[in-house]
């Protein structure tokens, strides 16, 4: 009966083992669209190369980005998986969080962008140089298993 259990729970944990990631680090900075933009992507089809690079406002290459290295290759995460940024603002005394899909053809680099960008930051000189400091980031998996997450130290003490 103990074996049972054991096999159980063991069965229950398994997809987590299987697309097990770790987040190794997170970098935040305001980017204006020639960061983000290769040549290519001004004469052609946009083309991010092994990253990937995701965006609130799909045309709005300007905002900040939270730049996540992964010790492995976004190939490995599970289709269906999103990653959830939480973060706090003044503009609200509560988080706001935004959730980025990613797609089903994903790069196989280990960096993926996710950029606040439109109307989602505002783009005056203070807020380039003013980052959120309070943020977290999770990457969930289709079945909702929490896959990786990595928050900010002020995060941490909230």
């Amino acid at each position: 009966m103990n074996r049972l259990i054991h096999i159980w729970i063991f069965t229950l944990t398994l997809p987590g083992f299987l697309h097990a990631v770790e987040i190794r680090s997170v970098e935040s900075d305001y980017m204006e669209a020639e960061e983000v933009l290769r040549l290519s992507d001004y004469v052609g089809a946009l083309n991010t190369g092994r990253r990937l690079v995701l965006r609130t406002q799909e045309n709005e290459f300007p905002g900040v980005y939270y730049k996540i290295a992964l010790d492995s290759s976004l190939k490995t995460l599970p289709d269906g998986t999103i990653a959830l940024l939480e973060y706090l603002s003044d503009s609200s005394p509560d988080p706001l969080s935004i959730e980025f899909p990613l797609p089903g053809d994903l790069p196989g680099g280990k960096m993926l962008f996710i950029g606040l960008t439109g109307d989602d930051w505002r783009h005056d000189e203070l807020s380039k140089r003013l980052l959120p400091t309070a943020w977290r980031i999770s990457l969930i998996g289709p079945d909702g298993f929490l896959l990786a997450k990595k928050n900010s130290f002020v995060w941490g003490t909230r």
